[in-house]
């Protein structure tokens, strides 16, 4: 801090104003240098976490980063060794999902490939004579009017919004009221937690002697039978209880993308604000505030800092008269970006690749996507998205399949689910061609084919045949453009 205290010429009570403004200067440094200290020391710290670390009692030390068989009988992870650990890490996921915009691109890509709009249903026979017409169609009306009443094309994005951002979600259903469907209410991950007075790690109570055999979860302190809840994890083994966000492997990443960017633009700004910086050798600090004076047009006191800033217009390619010993910078023009948005762009391929996203999705810059790169970086980026679609469906259909569907209808009936957004350019004719040619050849009913193109069969064959009861099986006929009096004649 460079500002000084004048005595000169002020009464008691102006320096004693004065002394209290240069306080809350002095203080605003203060706390400008700790956070930046602040943010330098988490850099630093980043490449060793102490979040990666925990106590080894036998050992009497740290270990760091290490994950051994023999903590796996717990339920833990390799990096995730308690509940604070996992709270830990989804705070980090959180507050990237919800403030990080390269964070929030990854997960709406995300969401808008794997479920898009919403996936379809339908009720199908388990077998050629296991189920009648009706029982079909009751079963369908009890999975549409479900998906009606919880909102389920909503709920299918958020689940993968929640799975990217806390690493697992929690489904609880209850009993509908007389005559509505059961109700899907998620559960937060926080609240599912091991009770003080119980042995079941991880809010999760397995059998003792299989740890993939959940037999309930601890939900508020109070427990739940299975039954009642269905659980996705994700990015861990199947011997692990509960899942990890998918941001947190790259939540180093995204955090200093994000400080880079904030900084690159405060510098530009900083930068581009300052026109001109005129040097003036060797001259006393009275000579040159003597002719900034008089170069200046007008002043400006600053009431905040009680210091005068002085302006001089410039119009138009004017002309600077200076002495030989006075010169000007340009500082704008020696702005540089290009090296900064290189380690930028690495920080986000970074990002991309632990999503196997194509650069360009994530950060949202197409100038590098060219035919060829694209076309290589793309056939990677749709194994991985039709592996979740698939992931994500069996999810689905098992919630819906549980808890929707009763005992007897399990046995007679099964949910297909339709294909999921499509993750390349399709030529919507030739595909359609090939279908009527498979429906030709008796190997695609057409109720598959409607359901792989989101419609729903009885819906459509409804709609048809009010169509040709109203005009007949060969169609309307509609009146030529050219007929205004609708008599025949032009």
């Amino acid at each position: 801090m460079t500002e000084t205290l004048d005595l000169e010429g002020k009464t008691t009570e102006q320096l004693r104003g004065e002394i209290e403004r240069l306080e809350l200067v002095a203080y605003a440094h203060r706390l400008h240098a700790g956070k930046r200290l602040l943010e330098a020391q988490t850099i630093l710290d980043s490449y060793v976490d102490p979040r990666d670390a925990y106590w080894d009692d036998e050992e009497k030390r740290f270990w760091i980063g290490v994950g051994s068989d023999e903590r796996r009988k717990d339920g833990s992870s390799d990096r995730i060794c308690n509940e604070q650990d996992l709270s830990l890490a989804r705070q980090f996921a959180r507050r990237l999902a919800a403030e990080n915009e390269f964070a929030i691109s990854a997960i709406e890509n995300r969401i808008s490939y794997i479920v898009g709009t919403g996936f379809s249903y339908r009720v199908v026979a388990k077998g050629e004579d296991s189920a009648s017409d009706q029982d079909i169609a009751d079963a369908q009306a009890q999975v549409e009017a479900f998906v009606d009443e919880n909102d389920w094309c909503d709920l299918e994005q958020e689940m993968v919004r929640r799975g990217d951002r806390d690493g697992e979600v929690f489904l609880r259903f209850f009993p509908g009221k007389v005559g509505r469907p059961p109700a899907a209410r998620v559960v937060e991950p926080g609240d599912v937690k091991k009770p003080a007075d119980r042995d079941d790690t991880w809010g999760i109570r397995t059998d003792a002697q299989d740890v993939q055999q959940v037999l309930g979860y601890w939900i508020d302190g109070k427990f739940v039978d299975v039954s009642d809840v269905e659980h996705l994890k994700l990015n861990v083994d199947r011997n692990v209880k509960r899942g990890i966000p998918s941001l947190y492997p790259v939540r180093k990443n995204l955090d200093r993308a994000e400080k880079l960017l904030r900084n690159m633009g405060a510098v530009a700004t900083i930068q581009a604000a300052i026109a001109i910086i005129r040097k003036h050798g060797n001259k006393p600090k009275g000579a040159i505030t003597k002719f900034a004076d008089e170069q200046a047009d007008y002043d400006q006191s600053n009431a905040l800092t009680g210091k005068s800033t002085r302006f001089k217009q410039f119009g138009p390619a004017e002309v600077i008269d200076a002495s030989a010993d006075t010169t000007y910078e340009f500082p704008a023009g020696a702005i540089d970006a290009s090296k900064f948005v290189a380690v930028l762009q690495a920080e986000l391929r970074a990002t991309a690749a632990r999503f196997t996203l194509p650069e360009f999705m994530l950060s949202s810059d197409a100038s590098n996507a060219n035919y060829a790169s694209t076309e290589v970086a793309k056939d990677p980026a749709v194994k991985r998205f039709l592996r979740e679609q698939a992931k994500y469906k069996r999810f689905f259909v098992r919630c819906l399949t549980n808890h929707v569907l009763d005992a007897d209808q399990r046995s007679k009936v099964k949910i297909e689910a339709g294909d999921g957004p499509s993750l390349v350019v399709r030529d919507r004719l030739k595909e359609n061609q090939a279908r009527e040619i498979e429906v030709r050849n008796k190997i695609l009913s057409p109720q598959l084919w409607c359901q792989e193109l989101g419609r729903n069969y009885d819906g459509v064959a409804s709609d048809i045949e009010a169509h040709e009861e109203r005009f007949g099986a060969g169609g309307m006929d509609l009146p030529d453009d050219r007929d205004e009096g609708g008599d025949g004649t032009p």
